[in-house]
């Protein structure tokens, strides 16, 4: 019995001294909120397609250093591994969302973005859609506190309201989206 006692405080005292930093779980920050707090010291944007899984043809660019018609990779930047590292990874698409008709918009990190790379943020490597060249659009799934569990709505703004948030300064005022429940 005493060595039954003994172990099992051993054991508790073994997982009460793991470090919780150990564990990793990042966030996914919905892109509305990327672009309300867009800073053009840190951020930019660039408009085109992907040409491979992880090549983006740039179409439309933000930052004087990303040229337009330029073919870049793209890597995700965040907290990756059981110990939470901030590194990159190299970005891989679904490949439906190749070619000159699926037009996106990318968020990147700026000072991270140069010599052939376009890096977003972790879970943004794919950008958000451009429907049509007039609406830009992307899913999400939001929480309610009416519902058990978690709906997915499609968010969707005109193309030139967010082009607007990305030439400007730091604004206070978020833009307006509108958010339609998905039907599946």
């Amino acid at each position: 019995m005493k060595q039954l006692l003994t172990l099992l405080l051993g054991i508790i005292f073994i997982l009460t001294g793991i470090d919780s930093a150990k564990a990793c779980s990042p966030v996914h920050t919905p892109f509305n909120q990327l672009l309300d707090n867009f800073d053009p010291t840190l951020n930019t944007a660039v408009e085109g397609y992907f040409i491979s899984p992880n090549t983006f043809k740039v179409t439309k660019s933000y930052n004087p250093a990303i040229k337009v018609g330029s073919e870049n990779k793209v890597f995700e930047y965040g907290p990756f591994g059981s110990q939470c590292e901030m590194y990159e990874m190299e970005s891989g698409i679904d490949t439906r969302f190749i070619g000159a008709k699926n037009s996106r918009i990318l968020f990147l990190n700026k000072d991270r973005s140069k010599n052939g790379k376009l890096v977003t943020p972790i879970f943004h490597g794919e950008g958000v859609s451009i429907s049509g060249s007039k609406t830009v659009t992307f899913n999400h799934y939001v929480s309610s506190d009416k519902a058990p569990y978690s709906q997915e709505y499609r968010f969707s703004a005109t193309l030139d309201e967010v082009r607007k948030r990305f030439l400007q300064q730091k604004t206070t005022v978020p833009l307006k989206w509108n958010k339609n429940v998905v039907k599946r």
